[in-house]
Order: C-alpha cells, then sequence, then structure tokens
C-alpha cells in the first residue's frame, strides 16, 4: 500500500473534524491555509472535541486578556485624570482661550455672527461656559442653550439639571 500524499492527509484529518491550523500542526510540512481551503472546500467540517477545546481555551484566553486590558485602562484614565487635575489646578486665561478656541473648532457649528457648541458631557458644557463669559466676555444673558430630548428623558429633568450645569436661568 502506497503512502498517502499530503492532500489526502488533509482531507483524512478534515474528515475527522480538524481545523486548517491543527492539519497545518500535523501534516508539519508547511501548507497554506489557502491550499488547505481549495482542497477541503466540499468537505463538510464537524469540530471534533479537540477542536471545540481549543476554541473554549482561546475563548477564556481572550476573555481574560480582555478583563486584564479593561482593568489596565481604567488604571491608566484614573492616573491621567489625576495628574491632570494637578497639572492643571488653576486654569490661566491664556489655558482657557486655547482649551476653549479647540473644543469650539472640534464641537462648535460655524455660523455667522453665532456660535453654537454641541456636547453632552457637563464638563465640556461648563467649560465652553466659563470660555465664553470669561474670556469672549460675552454677557450670560445673551446666551441661549437648547436641549435635544429623547422619549427617555424627562424634558423638565434635563432642563433642570442643564439649567444647574449652564448656570443659566431655566427661560434661557
Amino acid at each position: 500500500m502506497k503512502p498517502l500524499t499530503i492532500k489526502e492527509q488533509a482531507v483524512s484529518y478534515r474528515k475527522k473534524g480538524y481545523s486548517y491550523s491543527m492539519i497545518r500542526e500535523r501534516l508539519n510540512v508547511g501548507i497554506a491555509k489557502s491550499t488547505l481551503s481549495v482542497w477541503l472546500k466540499d468537505i463538510p467540517f464537524t469540530p471534533n472535541e479537540k477542536v471545540i477545546a481549543r476554541i473554549q481555551f482561546a475563548k477564556r484566553k481572550l476573555i481574560l486578556f480582555a478583563q486584564r486590558k479593561g482593568l489596565q485602562t481604567q488604571r491608566f484614565r484614573k492616573r491621567v485624570r489625576q495628574e491632570a487635575k494637578r497639572e492643571i489646578v488653576n486654569i490661566n486665561r491664556d489655558n482657557l482661550w486655547h482649551i476653549g478656541t479647540a473644543l469650539y473648532l472640534a464641537e462648535g457649528g460655524k455660523k455667522q455672527k453665532q456660535v453654537q457648541i454641541t456636547n453632552s458631557d457637563p464638563r465640556v458644557i461648563k467649560l465652553i461656559m466659563r470660555w465664553l463669559i470669561a474670556t469672549c466676555k460675552v454677557n450670560p444673558y445673551n446666551i441661549r442653550a437648547a436641549v435635544r430630548v429623547y422619549p427617555d428623558i424627562e424634558e423638565d429633568k434635563a432642563i433642570k439639571f442643564w439649567s444647574r450645569i449652564t448656570k443659566l436661568p431655566k427661560k434661557q
């Protein structure tokens, strides 16, 4: 009986439920996955227990990695916020001008004779209000705010919240 060709061995492994990666490992001849794909395209794939175990192991590993990465990201963000608080104890007029201008360029609507800022982060809105009043010398009575209210938001509560954030009367 003559030995099986590489293709015949690959077909045999596939029929036994092995993945392309595992077939490549078993053949140990450096065959491309694309070649296996062509050879095995007509053979139905039902993963065997080894393949399923490998998939489950990979999923667990991925979940652990994602959790670890999430914790690292949380720690990093916390550290950056703490450092920023230490560095920016008092924002001077020049800093406020640059920060406000950058926020306006990023978040603002550019219409003639009108400044519009759209953002849902209260910290950004507080900073923009400070920029408008302290740096741009806009009279607070000339500022109008609009609140987008979606079906899951109570209008009165939203207006009260943003009135407190902007320090503008509700009628504005």
